[in-house]
Parts: structure tokens; sequence; C-alpha cells
């Protein structure tokens, strides 16, 4: 009985959420990158959304999915609003040159997916590959330049910012690469 009567007092002690909790179908309640990187709905639905499609964006071969979570599941940006949709935005734990994006209508339906990576997960990059930038965008529709726009910026913008080491050649972006997935 005193253990039921403690447990029943801890839980009455124990702060309650202020606000709907952050998870895919409740964008909005999404303050930073890192709680909808760590909603396992969020994670379902950009396998779904990139499929089996592999790469070598970061230093290894594998799921582009895994990947995009990688770039999304470190330090976070704090969620932006794009029009109605919303914008996650983050960049790899422990390597923050790498970045991804995520562009969701307010239901949680996926519009697009990037990845800003260097070109060093190449088989034969160049000693300077660091500093050579590459936006991979993956999205349904081909008509949504508007998004594609905005994470061009995105990406220019946080090259922009980039820190350079004395001595080093300064980071670019090399190119837009556009994916259209079904």
């Amino acid at each position: 009985m005193a253990a039921v009567l403690l447990a029943w007092v801890l839980a009455a002690a124990a702060p309650s959420p202020t606000g709907p909790v952050c998870a895919l179908n409740r964008l909005s309640a999404c303050q930073n990158t890192n709680q909808l990187a760590w909603d396992n709905a969020f994670n379902r639905a950009v396998a779904r959304f990139l499929g089996r499609r592999r790469a070598s964006y970061l230093e290894r071969s594998g799921l582009i999915s895994d990947q995009i979570l990688d770039v999304l599941g470190g330090p976070p940006d704090d969620a932006q609003k794009i029009g109605g949709r919303f914008r996650f935005t983050a960049c790899r734990a422990h390597s923050c040159e790498e970045k991804g994006a995520a562009v969701l209508e307010p239901d949680g339906r996926l519009v697009a997916l990037a990845i800003l990576h260097a070109g060093c997960g190449a088989r034969h990059s160049a000693n300077d590959c660091f500093a050579h930038q590459t936006l991979n965008i993956f999205v349904r529709d081909p008509k949504e330049q508007a998004v594609i726009d905005n994470l061009s910026a995105w990406a220019r913008s946080e090259i922009a910012q980039a820190y350079t080491p004395p001595g080093e050649p300064p980071d670019h972006l090399d190119a837009v690469q556009v994916t259209v997935v079904k």
C-alpha cells in the first residue's frame, strides 16, 4: 500500500508537458529539427519518401534515407515557416559541414528532403574536396521551384557563414542536383 501511495505521489509531482508533443502529425509543436528527427513516424516517412536509393554523400555508401537522417539528427536549427509549410534544418553531429533539410506540409507530408555535402565521399576525391559543396534535393513534384529556390538559398547562406581555416580554400556551392521521387 505504501508503495502504491508513493508511486501516486511521485506521478502527481512529476512535471506535466506544457503543450502538445512534437510529432509528424503535430509539426507546429516542433521547436527544432531534433524534436522531429527523433519521431519514429518521421523516420519511417523519410525511408518511404526516398525508397532504397543509395549514394555516397557522406564518407560511406549506403541508403540515402540513413544519410539524410544522420544530417538531420545533429545540432538542430529552429523550425522555419516557408509560406504555409515547415522547413527543418540541422547539421550532422561532429561534422557540421554536412547539413540536411526537410520541407513538410502542415499535415506531415514530405515535400522535399535535402542534403548539403562535400565531394569527399567519392572514390577519387580531390585534396580540396571539402571545399566543393553539392546540394542534393529530393522532391515529389518537379514543379516545386519555390521549395528548390528556398533550399538553394539556405545552402548558399550556410556555406557563406562557414568557417574557413587559414590557408584553406573557402567552401562554395558547386551544384544543386534535383531528383524527383515517386
